[in-house]
């Protein structure tokens, strides 16, 4: 997946070359009634809810009112913000919540607020055998930081786990 991104954000960032500002977004797991988080709380809601493989791989994600309003500031900051004299730059976003958690801590806290047991774990060879290379983004995991929109200001409404999953139950 990050050579993907790689290729991604190279190939966006040829435009800079004619002189247009270029800005690549990065999301981390967007929660929102739709998506993969009905997936991921399903063994919760059924009260098999547990770890995933190690179950500390960390989990950045972002509440999906957060995404749309991070993206509403990052495109007010952009106008606001006069071009550099010279040639047009590329740069890049994270769009994440200030709090990352391990995956066992997201499903412990999802748990709980759903009123559910956290006591079986998952290992990781069925997840790497039912979805191959695409078992990494559950598997691995990474900590990434909104350090962008936090040097602007940008007021997460959703900073913290629990007050996301609360405001979809």
């Amino acid at each position: 997946m990050s050579d993907l991104c790689r290729e991604w954000e190279s190939a966006a960032g040829a435009a800079a070359a004619h002189g247009t500002q270029v800005e690549c977004m990065r999301f981390g797991l967007v929660l929102g009634r739709d998506g993969a988080l009905p997936m991921m709380l399903l063994p919760i809601l059924l009260g098999l809810g547990g770890r995933l493989a190690s179950g500390r791989q960390w989990l950045s994600w972002i509440h999906v009112d957060d995404v749309v309003r991070g993206m509403a500031h990052r495109w007010q900051h952009a106008l606001k913000t006069p071009a550099a004299p010279g040639p047009a730059t590329t740069g890049a976003s994270n769009f994440t919540a200030p709090q990352s958690l391990t995956q066992a801590a997201f499903s412990r806290t999802a748990a709980r607020l759903w009123h559910r047991p956290w006591w079986l774990p998952t290992p990781g060879w069925p997840m790497r055998l039912a979805l191959g290379e695409q078992a990494d983004l559950l598997l691995e995991g990474q900590r990434v930081i909104p350090a962008r929109l936090a040097q602007e200001g940008f007021v997460f409404r959703y900073p913290e786990m629990a007050g996301a999953l609360l405001s979809m139950k």
